[in-house]
């Protein structure tokens, strides 16, 4: 499963990418797991670009 990051306030509450990084940190702290600062940054820049990719 390709995962990236994004925003918009049609589907949150913030157009801030820093926002969405920490409420997916905390989401994945909540299931057990852990999600670093380099990680959440890849998935919302060229992580994020590569799962919209065909």
């Amino acid at each position: 499963m390709k995962v990236g990051l994004g925003t918009d306030v049609g589907g949150g509450t913030s157009f801030s990418i820093f926002q969405t990084m920490n409420d997916a940190y905390k989401i994945s702290q909540l299931q057990g797991q852990n999600l670093s600062s380099l990680k959440a940054f890849y998935l919302a820049t060229l992580g994020g670009a590569k799962s919209l990719s065909r």
